[in-house]
């Protein structure tokens, strides 16, 4: 059964604002820098699904009168 979309993404934040809070701590710091390229991968694919998204949404019509 799949995770509603909502509850993942709750997930997934509340998961990466763990992370930004760990990040001040000399003892995390480096195990989480040794994550930056998946990070990174991380902002692409978020910014893919906004991308996907705005080329679904209805285009509006600009009318001449």
């Amino acid at each position: 059964m799949r995770e509603p979309v909502a509850q993942s993404l709750n997930s997934m934040l509340s998961t990466l604002d763990e992370i930004a809070a760990e990040v001040r701590d000399p003892a995390y710091r480096a195990e989480i820098a040794t994550e930056e390229i998946r990070l990174g991968q991380i902002i692409s694919r978020a910014q893919l699904i906004l991308s996907f998204l705005d080329t679904y949404k209805p285009q509006k019509r600009w009318v001449a009168r």
